[in-house]
């Protein structure tokens, strides 16, 4: 273990480029010069929130290798990305917004609502090349 007092700092580089910091109520991990941080991982990344006591951890974001980001608010999904765009839900699949790129389908808007039912209302707005919009329930 290294022990440190409050408000010391652990200082990595020749021009102090990293700091590691704990000051009575902040820890800090900071880039003191105009170097990015990359935070790199051979598997999957996570931010979480834990109690004091290690306790009730709730997820924050997820970033999958290869593959989704997922936003949490409170421990539940609001946005995750995939190959076809972002998805934007409320938690509990009542009300999605979805953005969708990419050639086939460029400039189109989907606004999906759930009632519960089988069958998932939505409609799609797609901005066409020749400035029309089309809207298709």
């Amino acid at each position: 273990n290294i022990k440190m007092a409050d408000s010391d700092v652990i200082v990595v580089g020749t021009g102090n480029d990293l700091q590691i910091s704990h000051s009575s109520n902040i820890s800090r991990l900071r880039g003191a010069t105009t170097n990015d941080i990359h935070i790199e991982s051979a598997a999957n990344f996570k931010v979480r929130h834990q109690d004091t006591d290690g306790s009730n951890a709730e997820d924050m974001l997820i970033c999958t290798g290869d593959g989704a980001v997922e936003l949490y608010h409170n421990n539940t999904k609001t946005l995750s990305t995939s190959a076809q765009g972002a998805t934007v839900t409320n938690g509990t699949s009542q009300a999605v917004l979805k953005v969708i790129g990419g050639e086939s389908q460029r400039g189109t808007l989907e606004l999906i609502a759930d009632d519960g039912d089988d069958n998932a209302d939505y409609w799609q707005f797609q901005a066409r090349t020749d400035g029309n919009l089309n809207i298709q329930n």
